[in-house]
């Protein structure tokens, strides 16, 4: 069972004052396992080489708005995070909703709302997620498991989900109702008709736009071509 003394937290925060506070806050509640970052060349190199359970990303770092980029790298990592800021910006925290933080604090951090925060999110690490989907093919349901999964097409109300031993299965359902069961970091949405595995990418051409897997090349949509350079560059 996760509890808050299990928990593995990265802190970027450039003042020292304010990272003191934090540490303490979070030591106070059970928080042991706790990394530091206090540059944006720091917190992307921890990032990179490090996984954390949860990350605490400040807007501000050296006085520019650097969190934004750290919060998007966290994302194609798949690793929660939280906002902190002394900025009252609405757009802000709008920009930075759309990468799903955990919760977005203004300082200085309230303990008790910390407490629950970090509780919640703890014991949300416990419940076990299913490896697999179920597909209904008539009267029959038929198990398919995720880590099998080579990549998905989508065709409006139905998307055919091709899995290794060159089986495919037709589901009746939107490409993202489909990911939202699928729910897996394995797989990245790459044009508004394709879903593939990161991991069986072979090359990515820049050019043509076009991500290479074996003998099948997919192309890769204007608005998904940022995030997936960008997880290649990382991976």
């Amino acid at each position: 069972m996760v509890t808050l003394k299990d928990l593995k937290v990265l802190v970027i925060e450039d003042d020292i004052s304010e990272s003191l506070d934090l540490l303490m806050k979070l030591e106070s509640i059970g928080v042991q396992n706790i990394v530091t970052a206090s540059t944006f060349e720091d917190s992307v190199e921890k990032i990179r080489t490090a996984q954390y359970d949860i990350t605490f990303v400040d807007i501000m770092l050296n006085h520019q708005e650097k969190g934004l980029e750290l919060a998007e790298l966290l994302s194609l990592k798949s690793t929660p995070f939280i906002t902190t800021t002394n900025v009252s910006d609405l757009s802000l925290f709008y920009d930075f909703k759309k990468y799903s933080p955990v919760a977005y604090f203004r300082k200085p951090i309230d303990p008790l709302e910390l407490r629950f925060r970090l509780e919640f999110f703890a014991e949300s690490q416990n419940k076990p997620k299913s490896n697999f989907l179920f597909h209904k093919n008539g009267t029959e349901y038929i198990k398919i498991e995720k880590d099998n999964i080579l990549y998905v097409e989508a065709d409006g109300n139905y998307a055919t989900v091709y899995t290794k031993k060159e089986k495919k299965f037709i589901i009746r359902s939107s490409l993202k109702s489909l990911l939202q069961k699928i729910d897996s970091s394995a797989l990245m949405q790459i044009h508004r008709k394709w879903v593939i595995r990161l991991e069986l990418i072979d090359s990515y051409d820049n050019q043509t736009k076009k991500a290479v897997m074996g003998d099948l090349k997919f192309p890769v949509g204007r608005k998904f071509q940022s995030k997936l350079t960008k997880h290649l560059v990382n991976a």
